[in-house]
C-alpha cells in the first residue's frame, strides 16, 4: 500500500506540473519560451519516471534535471544581482510578496532535487570508471547543450531588457552553478 502511496504521490507532482505548464502553454499564450518552463517540464518527467519506476530514475534524467535547475538558479540570481529592473516591474504590477514568492518558486524549488544527491552519488560510485566518466560527460554536457539549444532559439535579450545585464556574466553564473551540481555527484 505505501508503495502505491508514493507513486500516487510522484504521479500528483508530475500531473501538477503539466497542468500549470498547459495553462502557461495554452491559456497565457506562453510558447514555452522560458528556460525556467523547461526546467519545471524536466522536474515534472523525472518526478514521472520515479513514479513509474517507484525509485530514482535514470541517473542521466536525474543529472539533466539537477543541472537545468542549478543553471536557472544561478542565472536568475545572476540577472537579479545585475539589473533588477524586471523584478521591481513586477513589483509595481502585483506586489512584492507575490513576486518574490513566485520567484523563489519559479527559480529555486526545483533545486530540491538535491535531496536526493546522496542516492545519485551511491549509484555513481558503484559503476565502472569508464561508465563513471560517461556519466561526469552526461551530468556537464547534457544541460549545457540543452541550454545552449535553447539559447539559439530564443533571444534572451529580448525575454529580458535591463540595461546592465551582461548575458556572458549570467549564462558564465547558470554555467558555474550546473558544474557546481556535478562536482557534488562526484564527490
Amino acid at each position: 500500500m505505501a508503495r502505491y502511496m508514493y507513486k500516487a504521490a510522484w504521479l500528483l507532482v508530475a500531473g501538477a506540473v503539466a497542468a500549470v505548464q498547459c495553462l502557461n502553454c495554452f491559456l497565457n499564450g506562453n510558447t514555452l519560451n522560458h528556460l525556467t518552463n523547461w526546467a519545471w517540464l524536466l522536474s515534472g518527467v523525472t518526478a514521472a519516471s520515479y513514479a513509474v519506476y517507484g525509485r530514482m530514475p535514470y541517473l542521466w534524467l536525474y543529472v539533466f534535471t539537477l543541472g537545468t535547475a542549478g543553471f536557472v538558479s544561478g542565472a536568475i540570481s545572476a540577472l537579479m544581482v545585475m539589473d533588477n529592473l524586471m523584478v521591481a516591474r513586477y513589483v509595481d504590477e502585483m506586489g512584492a510578496g507575490i513576486v518574490w514568492a513566485g520567484n523563489v518558486l519559479l527559480h529555486y524549488v526545483p533545486l530540491l532535487w538535491l535531496l536526493d544527491i546522496g542516492e545519485a552519488r551511491t549509484r555513481a560510485k558503484n559503476l565502472k570508471p569508464s561508465e563513471r566518466m560517461q556519466l561526469w560527460a552526461q551530468c556537464n554536457l547534457l544541460p549545457m547543450l540543452f541550454i545552449l539549444t535553447y539559447g539559439t532559439w530564443f533571444d534572451t535579450r529580448a525575454q529580458y531588457p535591463g540595461a546592465h545585464i551582461d548575458f556572458l556574466g549570467l549564462y558564465m553564473a547558470g554555467f558555474f552553478t550546473q558544474a557546481l551540481l556535478t562536482a557534488a555527484m562526484f564527490v
